[in-house]
């Protein structure tokens, strides 16, 4: 026992802890260092993920909003609806807070009050000051009220003017007025990005910015000296966020070698072009969701895509957990362009779905939707309406807004076919839907019971909605629809005013046989380079070492042509085309930039020859004196008389941008027929030439129209004309012998 040497227990125990307190105070500093230094000293660590900041408190007035007048509640029952959209890209965790101003009628009763509806939910009841003077009240908004998009707010009122169980509904003294300066107040943050293809034009493009910050940019990175595979790429990418988005976002491009994240913090990034032309995506390629190995992209089963196959990738931002990276790529041109294809046609576009997708040979598809404007029929479901209750007593406005197909001449013939549906608790007497387009009346049909149809085909006014009372042509469709809930009052019964409603139906049809503009004209553009019932050839067509800049101003147009235009696309973004390439003979041709710097454009002026100057000038060039002014002409391709040629150029780089500019900022450009506009420097356009070229020959689809009256059988043809044979035989013969008896009659008096 003399030799045992084991330590006791209780210097067991403050052995073991010394070891802990040791490990510790390792650890300890091992997160110091962590801390202090941000990383271990691996060169590959992924750099630590910032966060744009969130907005902040935002308050919006109704009057920002565009309701610049009082919104008036009119009757017992009267009500009135406004929408506060949101910017896309937020998420509320806090409630809002609306500050409600308003008025009220002296002659309302105690009992009257005002109820506050958001998003379809009431929010506040409130009692009401009836002094004819402002007041106003703070009403929250629980934060799962308020929309992605927007808030919907709907003011019901319950107007008394007495205190009888029995009284008038429309009486003028039952009136409550809500103030423009009515604002709400909200706290978003950004919403956390959660990446999938299916959802890309939605997450991409932050919509409803304008009241608010300024939405982030869409920033595309391309290759420094860009192939036409890689901006026709571009272009197409463009042209199908601005489609599926409905709007005509604004972009900006960066060189590959000048792009650097930092600069861009805010931005969603799009990455066109193989990794070996990307310097950025070729360093960071292994956080990608579908890695790139140096040879080429690694799918979900770990296995190199081939060459020739695209990729489409979706991610967050490395640099900002709130944004996004696109990358649109392939290890070759070819799958490059693969990749590409998947936005130009609408079909291909909507079967993506993920983080990532391969894209090779076939494309998957899902089945599109038939689309607008494609036929003489277009519905309010195809153009994205669905069917809209319009609620409450008293008169609703609702509003639809719809691109004008380009190039449409409406015709004679012309219909809008309204169906909806409405309440049995109306009363006919007053109840009724006024259709309105670009504020030109279009026709009224009383609704209720009593005109129990559902129905009603209005005759468009087609002179005044191809060209307003100015000569202008509109570019967009303003359909508003007044709609008059009235319930009937019977024996002082009370009926709820949530039982006055009406359903506007998303089957409502335009009917527009059509003709088309003709050419050459300004006024028709973007008409021919797209059409919404055919694919045309287009191409765009850049200075051939295209800047940044010029390729900016290439997918803004590109994203222009999208918007207007078939939900394919047929036109190809290009800067490498000489004068004899076949690609001229085929398509409609858009050129643009400075004069100097364009060869195919000095080409293309050369061929299509001089335009008359001004009262014996030499030219129309001779307007160019000015750097800063810019020219529009379009005509006949040089290439092919059966197309169209548009220039958009000047006699520098300012006069070209500002010539595009003019071509992007108002749709026409021109106010009146012209085939040339000179727009000067302070960017109004001015037609100075009207085309006495011949129009190029189209075939456009014709869709064959009903006669007005049934045609006649052939038999029916034959006897109508024998008849008529008949008669003209006989009152030949008939006249013939009255006129020799008369003769004859003359003749015997003279001999007589």
């Amino acid at each position: 026992m003399g030799g045992d040497r084991r330590v006791p227990r209780h210097a067991e125990r403050r052995q073991h802890m010394r070891q802990h307190l040791w490990v510790r105070s390792v650890l300890v500093a091992l997160l110091g260092w962590l801390a202090l230094f941000g990383g271990l000293p691996d060169a590959q660590a992924a750099p630590r993920l910032e966060r744009t900041p969130a907005p902040g408190e935002q308050t919006v007035t109704l009057e920002q909003v565009g309701y610049r007048e009082p919104l008036a509640l009119r009757g017992m029952y009267g009500t009135v609806r406004v929408w506060i959209p949101f910017r896309t890209d937020w998420a509320f965790s806090s409630p809002a807070e609306l500050s409600l101003t308003y008025r009220a009628s002296s002659l309302l009763r105690p009992r009257s009050t005002l109820t506050v509806i958001a998003n379809g939910l009431e929010v506040a009841s409130i009692s009401l000051e009836a002094d004819e003077t402002w007041h106003t009240v703070q009403i929250p908004i629980p934060a799962n009220w308020l929309g992605r998009k927007g808030l919907s707010l709907r003011f019901q009122g319950y107007l008394r003017v007495t205190d009888e169980v029995c009284e008038e509904t429309n009486n003028p003294a039952q009136w409550v007025e809500i103030a423009p300066s009515t604002a709400l107040t909200i706290t978003p943050a950004l919403r956390e990005p959660k990446p999938d293809l299916g959802q890309l034009a939605l997450d991409l493009v932050v919509q409803g910015a304008e009241e608010y910050a300024p939405a982030p940019p869409l920033v595309f990175v391309l290759p420094d000296e860009p192939t036409d595979t890689e901006l026709t790429t571009a272009g197409w990418l463009a042209a199908r966020l601005a489609q599926a988005a409905n709007t005509q976002p604004a972009f900006q491009v960066i060189l590959a070698s000048a792009f650097d994240p930092q600069n861009v913090p805010d931005a969603q990034v799009i990455f066109v072009g193989p990794p070996e032309r990307l310097p950025w995506l070729q360093e960071n390629g292994a956080r990608l969701p579908a890695p790139w190995k140096g040879s080429g992209f690694v799918d979900a089963a770990g296995q190199v895509a081939p060459a020739g196959h695209g990729v489409i990738q979706l991610l967050m931002a490395p640099w900002n957990a709130a944004r996004y990276v696109l990358v649109v790529s392939g290890a070759t041109q070819e799958g490059v362009r693969r990749a590409g294809e998947v936005f130009a046609r609408s079909r291909t576009f909507a079967a993506l779905q993920g983080t990532f997708q391969f894209v090779g040979d076939p494309l998957p598809e899902v089945a599109p939707v038939p689309p607008p404007w494609s036929t003489d029929m277009t519905t309010f479901a195809q153009l994205g309406e669905t069917d809209r209750k319009v609620k409450g007593t008293g008169v609703h406005n609702e509003y639809f807004y719809f691109y004008r197909p380009p190039g449409w001449v409406w015709d004679k013939g012309s219909q809008l076919i309204l169906r909806y549906q409405t309440s049995p608790a109306l009363t006919s007497r007053e109840s009724y839907i006024t259709v309105y387009i670009n504020d030109v009346p279009v026709g009224s049909v009383r609704t209720g019971p009593d005109f129990d149809q559902h129905e009603m085909a209005f005759d468009l006014p087609v002179a005044r909605l191809n060209r307003d009372l100015q000569g202008r042509v509109p570019s967009r469709l303003i359909v508003r629809m007044e709609v008059g809930n009235y319930l009937r009052e019977q024996d002082c019964e009370v009926v709820h005013p949530d039982a006055a409603w009406t359903i506007l139906q998303a089957d409502t049809t335009f009917y527009v046989p059509h003709v088309y503009d003709s050419l050459p004209d300004l006024q028709a553009f973007p008409y021919p380079f797209v059409r919404t019932d055919a694919i045309e050839p287009t191409l765009l067509i850049l200075p051939p070492q295209p800047v940044a800049q010029q390729i900016e101003q290439g997918l803004a147009l590109s994203a222009l042509l999208g918007l207007y235009g078939h939900p394919d696309l047929g036109f190809r973004l290009v800067a490498q085309v000489k004068a004899d390439d076949p690609r001229l003979v085929e398509a409609h041709v858009v050129l643009f930039g400075a004069k100097e710097e364009h060869p195919l454009l000095q080409a293309a002026l050369e061929k299509m020859g001089a335009v008359p100057g001004y009262r014996g000038e030499e030219g129309l060039y001779q307007a160019l004196q000015d750097p800063g002014q810019g020219l529009l002409r379009e005509g006949p391709s040089p290439w092919n008389k059966d197309r169209v040629a548009l220039l958009a150029f000047g006699a520098t780089s300012a006069g070209a941008q500002r010539a595009l500019e003019a071509l992007l900022k108002q749709v026409p450009p021109v106010d009146e027929p012209g085939s040339v506009a000179l727009v000067r420097d302070n960017g109004r356009t001015q037609v100075i030439y009207r085309a006495v070229e011949q129009s190029p020959e189209f075939k456009p689809v014709v869709v064959k129209r009903e006669p007005l009256l049934p045609l006649p059988k052939p038999w029916m043809v034959i006897t109508a004309a024998i008849v008529v044979t008949a008669l003209a035989v006989w009152a030949i013969v008939f006249f013939g012998r009255r006129w020799f008896g008369r003769k004859e009659e003359a003749e015997e008096e003279v001999f007589e």
